[in-house]
């Protein structure tokens, strides 16, 4: 609390305007449902909620963004496989969710459609507001990332069969691939 009354105190003698012309962006907090306290084992989810955010998700901000979003979900993937039975079992599991949007969004050869409900379950998930530009602010970095994967060389379906390892162990068939997706 002490932090806001110095930030009010600085802002009254500095004037508002100037202390807005200088400020960094950042997201919208408040406008896609991320609360303050969030915990850093959930920035895959953070990240998720970003999306929501469009006037904030532009030019290198974006770059930056699809970035360490991907990065996250692979991440968030790779622990909640270690512990399947609590983390993935079920299909209400926020981690199942959101790594079935992950996978629709990098590996699923699914209809635009069959994307969009896994996109909106997975914002309805980390309690952001869903808009047709969130979507296509989502369908876009999954794209500049399967781009970028192969302008190094590396195979999309590669990396789909070596993240889809971790479902053929798994007793959930939820998590399975499915071609509806």
């Amino acid at each position: 609390m002490p932090g806001r009354f110095k930030e009010t105190y600085i802002r009254l003698q500095l004037g508002g305007f100037e202390i807005d012309m200088n400020a960094k962006p950042s997201p919208d907090w408040e406008e896609i449902g991320v609360q303050p306290d969030i915990a850093p084992i959930h920035s895959y989810r953070l990240l998720f909620a970003i999306s929501a955010d469009t006037k904030f998700l532009i030019a290198d901000r974006f770059d930056n963004w699809f970035l360490d979003f991907f990065t996250a979900q692979f991440a968030m993937y790779a622990l909640a496989c270690t512990n399947r039975c609590q983390t993935l079992e079920g299909e209400g599991q926020p981690e199942a969710v959101l790594w079935k949007a992950t996978d629709a969004l990098l590996f699923g050869n699914c209809s635009l459609s069959s994307k969009v409900r896994a996109l909106r379950r997975a914002m309805q998930t980390v309690q952001s507001p869903w808009s047709k530009r969130s979507g296509m602010v989502l369908l876009r970095a999954g794209k500049r990332y399967r781009d970028l994967l192969e302008l190094y060389g590396i195979d999309v379906e590669r990396v789909a069969a070596l993240a889809r390892t971790c479902w053929k162990k798994s007793e959930n068939r939820h998590l399975r691939p499915r071609d509806d997706h």
